[in-house]
C-alpha cells in the first residue's frame, strides 16, 4: 500500500515508480476551509486525485459541479465523481 499527499512520498512519484495495489492519500482539512469560506458559484475538477476533496466538499455544499475528463479513458477520480457531480466535459 502507497502513502500519499502529506504524508508518505510523492502520490506521482509513486504511480510512477512503484506498483502498488492500493494508495492511501491524506490532506488536511484546512485544505476543505477556503471551499466553505468562498462560497463558490461553481466548481471544477479537471481529474486527478487533489481535486476529489475539493468537488466531493462542493457537491455537499450544493455547489453546482463540472468534472473535464481529457483522455480517452476516465480516471479514478473522474469516475468516482461522475455521478455526483452536475457536468460532465469530454475532449473528444
Amino acid at each position: 500500500m502507497g502513502l500519499g499527499g502529506n504524508i508518505g512520498k510523492s502520490y506521482a512519484y509513486q504511480v510512477a515508480t512503484e506498483h502498488f495495489d492500493y494508495y492511501v492519500l491524506e490532506i488536511s482539512s484546512f485544505q476543505l476551509d477556503d471551499v466553505y469560506d468562498f462560497k463558490p458559484d461553481i466548481a471544477i475538477g479537471v481529474g486527478g486525485y487533489a481535486s476529489a476533496p475539493l468537488l466531493y466538499a462542493a457537491t455537499r455544499m450544493k455547489v453546482p459541479t463540472l468534472i473535464q475528463e481529457q483522455n480517452g479513458f476516465a480516471g479514478v477520480t473522474n469516475k468516482m465523481l461522475g455521478k455526483k457531480v452536475g457536468c460532465i466535459c469530454v475532449a473528444y
